[in-house]
């Protein structure tokens, strides 16, 4: 009916809806533009879900959009879905990239890389990290993983790492 703003203002408020069902019907609409989507997605954690199905369209804009503006919090869960529909690495370096690294909780993002054993994939932009200021442990723990993991030097790696404390 073209009321997209109140379906928006629905997906947002109401508390009286079936997550779930609301998702699929939602996806069978094939919308022009996937807000409501993504708000019943963020709200009742189906980030995983959404990523699979903005993946699987092509709407790479909207999975952007959502980690930069509507919830960075959520990138390591957007990372992982990406991972697991194997996406270009270009696009996920890109897509942290364009996230403010606070924004973003780094040990589940290592975690959810990790667990797929793509934590290299992560060294420009846990490098990034550490050079805008970032001083949290996660940074140094997963650098050092890289790092051992590889075989350039790690010795030297590590211990550079430890150095930028």
């Amino acid at each position: 009916m073209g009321q997209l703003q109140e379906v928006e203002r629905i997906c947002r408020e109401s508390n009286y809806y079936d997550a779930t069902r609301v998702v699929n019907f939602l996806k069978e609409q094939k919308l022009t533009e996937q807000l409501p989507l993504i708000i019943v997605c963020d709200r009742f954690n189906l980030v995983h879900d959404l990523v699979l199905y903005l993946y699987k369209n092509q709407q790479f804009h909207s999975i952007e959009a959502y980690v930069q503006r509507i919830n960075p919090g959520r990138t390591p869960a957007v990372i992982g879905g990406l991972l697991d529909v194997d996406c270009d690495e270009n696009i996920i370096k890109n897509m942290l990239a364009s996230v403010p690294s606070q924004s973003i909780p780094i040990d589940e993002l290592v975690s959810e890389v990790e667990s797929r054993n793509r934590l290299k994939l992560l060294l420009p932009f846990l490098e990034a990290t550490l050079q805008a200021g970032n001083q949290q442990p996660a940074v140094f723990d997963a650098l050092a993983m890289i790092y051992i993991d590889s075989t350039h030097n790690p010795q030297y790696n590590v211990l550079r790492v430890r150095d930028s404390c």
